[in-house]
């Protein structure tokens, strides 16, 4: 946009901080769940991580799946629960930590990093793909973990679900970010200011 325009102003996507909230502190599982949530059209993207994927359940930890639709083309061990406004925020406080692996397309790199700000929004620490929107939300090792190969995925997915006080740092730093950066109330204060700026002109 600023090849046409110099003033030009980015209001991310962001999640309602008073219900994206963390949930009660639970005691350490035996198979940590590794969680992903979104559209049944997303999970397309996720196609490419197969043999990631397949390898979660081998390193002692539970992948588990919420969307609209249950996966019929995922030829490796998962759970699956139907996604519902109602349940959509237990479901992500269910989770020991949160996924969003992106391939590297064009229109992946296009995306925002909405699964990381709800992750973060509930409190628990979020692994991402290194590209995209993500690139802008996760500081690496600060508020989150980025990842790029199959084998920095097991290394990092593995490391935080086996050390609950790393989980428990991300997790809390996540929050911080959301709610100094990707609230509602925040973005909307950022929208209403640029309005406010061209109508006093």
């Amino acid at each position: 946009a600023r090849r046409y325009n110099s003033d030009v102003t980015v209001v991310p996507s962001s999640v309602d901080v008073s219900i994206y909230t963390p949930g009660p502190q639970r005691a350490p599982r035996s198979r940590p769940v590794v969680g992903w949530m979104g559209s049944s059209t997303s999970q397309a993207l996720m196609e490419p991580f197969a043999p990631l994927l397949a390898r979660i359940a081998d390193a002692g930890l539970t992948l588990r799946l919420v969307s609209d639709r249950k996966p019929v083309h995922f030829p490796f061990p998962f759970e699956w629960r139907p996604w519902s406004a109602e349940t959509e925020v237990d479901e992500l406080r269910d989770f020991d930590l949160g996924i969003m692996p992106l391939p590297e397309t064009e229109w992946a790199r296009g995306k925002c990093a909405m699964k990381i700000l709800q992750y973060m929004g509930v409190g628990i620490p979020s692994i991402g793909s290194a590209l995209g929107g993500n690139l802008e939300v996760i500081k690496d090792g600060e508020n989150g973990l980025l990842a790029g190969s199959e084998e920095d995925w097991l290394e990092k997915l593995s490391r935080v679900a086996r050390d609950p006080q790393l989980a428990a740092r991300l997790g809390a730093a996540g929050r911080e970010t959301v709610i100094a950066r990707y609230s509602s109330t925040v973005c909307a204060d950022r929208f209403a200011e640029v309005v406010r700026r061209v109508a006093r002109r």
